[in-house]
Order: C-alpha cells, then structure tokens, then sequence
C-alpha cells in the first residue's frame, strides 16, 4: 500500500493534498521504484488523465515541440499573456487547476529566475554598457519589460537555442534591445566562433545535463565571457518542491544538484578555464546559482 491510495478518485479539491504525496511518496521510494509506479500505478494515471485538463500539464505531458521542458511550457509557469488563449480554452475546471500548478512553488521560482536574470542585468547596466548571453535562451523572457535605461545599455544580446521557434519569439518580444539568435546546439557544437560577452548565462539547460556534459558546456560558457565578466548557471536544487508532479504526471524528468555539486563544477571549470574566475553558489526557491566572476578584475 502506497501514500497515494488515499486518492483513487481525483478532484481540484484534492489536488494539493495529492501534490505533497506524490513528493512524500517520491521521497521513499529508490529512483527505480519511482520510475516504475509512476508507469504503473493506476491512481496516478488516473490523475494524468485529469490534470490533463490544465493547459501547463497537459503541454508538458504531451511535449508538442518534441522535447521535455520547452519554452512555451514556461511561459505557463510564468503566466505569460501568449498563453492566456490555452488557458481560457481550458474551461473552468482545467482553468480551476492551472491556477494551483501557476500557484505552485516550482512555478514561483522559474518566475523568480526571471527576475533575478533582471536585476543582474540592472546591476551591470549601472556600471555602463555590456553585452549578454543566452544558451539555450528558450523565450528570453527576462528581457521584457527592461526598462528603457536599462535596456539601452545592453549593446548587445545573443541567444543561443537549437529551437528555431523559441528563437524567432524571442526575437520578436526583445524590444529595443540589440538581439542577435543564433540557432546552435551548445553541446555539440563549437561557440568559439562567438564575440565573447560580459554576461554568459543558462537558466534551464543544466536541469538536463550529466556531470560530463555539464563541465564541457560550463567551459564553453568561460571561453565566451569578456575579461572583467561573469557566467551564471541556474540548477534545480535536490529539495526543489513539485518535482513529483512534474516527474510523475508531466514525465518531465530533470537532473537535480546540491550546492556543493554546484560548486565542485564550477571550481572544476575554473581550474580549466581561461583566466582564474572564482565561483559562488547561492540557492534562491528551488533553484541553485552559480556564478564564476572573473577575479582578475
């Protein structure tokens, strides 16, 4: 008998009771044994089935672009205007379910991710023109709404993303900043080719990266930061809440770290990397940050 069996019949008033047990039930079981009931147990495909009537869920089930985690699932998470059209389609009880999964913790800290992307951007904006780059940049969200003083110290941005749809969206939401897409496969292609940037950053693709792959991307982010610049990565923490709802009812499966993982990566990409950058780790909702700031100046 699992910690699910309370729940046999699904309904929006259960919903957050049964969101905690599934991270309760995530949490005792081995990764295998997780892997397994949620292909099995008939609770949780009875749930899939209902919460499919939320947009955000059912986009993320159902993965229209192809791949797990894309740009328009989080414009969900960030209730973005160009998702209101699903959410008003969704009708009242899919609309009565999407506002817990929007209310979600996960959900407020992909929005909090945003904003902190921002107000680093503001913070170097202070000291003057800079230029930034995405990997992996989704709908660069982060530069909507910049204000206009801010905005116009960035001389230029560049996202990189193997999407070319997320690319043209960003293009059109960058507003007056100088924004240049570049459709690349940051794992397997070179970014040598790139005019380096004060600013090099990836919120999201670190979630889906082995520890092999994660280092040589986080080289590749140091080879491409200017001298006196700085490269962030965001990770999803081991206590990141919600991930067995994602896991279980989105199959939406991440790689998850802990700070000192965080940090270990970063110390090992700096000890490879061009010039001595010093990194730090810092944990904001369910996300961890590191950042490599070059000390040489």
């Amino acid at each position: 008998m699992t910690d699910l069996t309370a729940f046999a019949a699904p309904s929006p008033d259960s919903l957050p009771a049964f969101m905690r047990a599934l991270e309760r039930q995530r949490s005792a079981t081995t990764r295998v044994e997780w892997r397994a009931l949620t292909k099995t147990s008939p609770i949780i495909k009875g749930w899939r089935f209902f919460l499919s009537l939320d947009p955000f869920t059912r986009w993320g089930l159902v993965k229209p672009r192809g791949y797990a985690g894309d740009a328009t699932l989080l414009d969900f998470a960030y209730g973005h205007p160009s998702v209101q059209s699903h959410v008003e389609a969704a009708g009242p009880l899919g609309r009565l379910i999407y506002a817990e999964t929007f209310a979600a913790q996960s959900s407020h800290s992909a929005r909090d991710r945003i904003a902190l992307l921002r107000d680093e951007v503001a913070v170097m904006a202070q000291q003057g023109s800079f230029s930034a780059m995405s990997l992996a940049a989704g709908h660069a969200r982060e530069l909507e709404g910049l204000p206009a003083d801010i905005a116009s110290r960035l001389s230029s941005f560049v996202a990189l993303d193997i999407d070319p749809m997320s690319l043209q969206t960003a293009a059109d939401s960058a507003g007056p900043v100088p924004f240049t897409p570049v459709r690349r496969n940051v794992v397997k292609d070179a970014l040598d080719d790139l005019l380096p940037a004060d600013l090099v950053y990836s919120l999201g693709l670190f979630d889906y990266l082995t520890d092999e792959i994660a280092d040589t991307v986080l080289h590749k982010m140091l080879s491409i930061t200017r001298p006196g610049g700085k490269c962030i990565v965001a990770n999803l923490a081991h206590d990141a809440a919600n991930l067995g709802y994602c896991e279980a009812i989105m199959d939406w499966w991440m790689i998850t770290r802990s700070a000192d993982d965080m940090l270990a990566m970063g110390q090992r990409a700096a000890a490879q990397g061009p010039r001595a950058f010093v990194p730090s780790v810092k944990q904001h909702g369910c996300f961890h940050y590191l950042e490599l700031a070059d000390s040489d100046h």
